[in-house]
């Protein structure tokens, strides 16, 4: 256990010291713009096109960086805070898929993205469970209340 914790603080340390760098910085900035500029135009039409262009990021960026700005840009398009964009979930799907296929065994960005996804809907269905045992246990010494006033 202590040697998982060792390595989390490893790459905890690693994590917080690259977000200082003002050139990794300026590197995920430049991608992000990227990643915006191909993803504007994305449609039907245009699939095919965006998948190269963004396939082409992986070229010329770190992998970790274009996946996290990737899964970044596509949960906040399709899955905004408190709304689902159904209409947009296959086009960006699809497009993953296409950059997937593109770029080969190299980037695995079908399995980053489906790890992260899961994760975050494990983390999100904890919450939830969290937030209804704490609305429970309210709700149950409210009822305790109310029965020694009674008494």
């Amino acid at each position: 256990s202590s040697s998982k914790e060792n390595a989390k603080d490893r790459i905890s340390d690693k994590d917080k010291k690259d977000e200082d760098d003002p050139d990794r910085q300026e590197s995920l900035r430049s991608i992000k713009r990227s990643l915006n500029n191909v993803l504007n135009r994305l449609s039907d039409q245009m699939l095919e096109s965006v998948s190269k262009s963004i396939s082409g990021l992986y070229r010329s960026n770190p992998v970790n960086d274009v996946n996290e700005c990737f899964l970044a840009n596509i949960k906040n398009a399709c899955v905004p805070l408190h709304l689902v964009m159904s209409g947009l979930i296959p086009i960006y799907i699809a497009c993953a898929s296409g950059v997937h296929v593109q770029s080969g065994d190299d980037v695995q960005l079908g399995g980053y993205l489906l790890e992260h996804i899961v994760l975050d809907l494990l983390g999100e269905l904890e919450d939830a469970r969290n937030a209804r045992e704490d609305d429970n246990a309210i709700t149950e010494n409210d009822d305790d209340m109310a029965g020694d006033e009674s008494v």
